[in-house]
């Protein structure tokens, strides 16, 4: 890719230069890589198989089940966490990084929403500001310092219903 296939940004360098991104994880579980690392079950049933054929992720059905992610950050650290969100079967997570809890809504707001599909969700995580936007989609800060190593915790909740969570990937640069 060029900039001419691209085109010329929209924003001044010196704008983009205020969000850092990363391009090389430092922590990668991605749940349909064989090669990626693999997070460790603390409690309960998270168990890595395909409940849709090609469609796989760590699954857990019992509440209260724990899953364990040692993560690396990097000098601006970030986290992006994919989860199944669905209009029905599906119950809520937590996730505990850096003291904090974080809940992870899997069921969609909008009762019209009749799918299910791959939701991910972004933290800032060097920032300790939590600020719910549109959805939940505010700046999601975790107050991790740079190069830190800590572990994500994602705990499955009890809920209404079928007891259902499903993690697709965790990544954090």
């Amino acid at each position: 890719w060029t900039s001419q296939a691209l085109g010329l940004p929209m924003s001044h360098q010196r704008d983009l230069d205020k969000f850092p991104t990363c391009l090389s994880p430092l922590s990668a579980y991605i749940s349909n890589d064989p090669n990626s690392s693999r997070p460790r079950v603390i409690s309960g049933d998270w168990k890595l198989y395909e409940d849709r054929r090609g469609k796989p992720g760590w699954i857990s059905q019992e509440a209260n089940s724990c899953l364990r992610f040692p993560l690396q950050f990097g000098i601006a650290p970030r986290l992006a966490v994919t989860f199944l969100r669905s209009y029905t079967n599906i119950s809520d997570m937590s996730l505990l990084i850096a003291g904090r809890t974080i809940q992870l809504g899997s069921h969609w707001d909008d009762p019209s929403q009749h799918v299910s599909q791959s939701y991910t969700k972004f933290f800032n995580a060097e920032t300790d500001m939590l600020q719910e936007g549109y959805q939940g989609n505010g700046v999601l800060g975790l107050d991790i310092k740079p190069n830190s190593r800590l572990d994500a915790d994602f705990v499955l909740l009890k809920g209404v219903g079928m007891l259902k969570a499903k993690l697709i990937s965790v990544v954090a640069c």
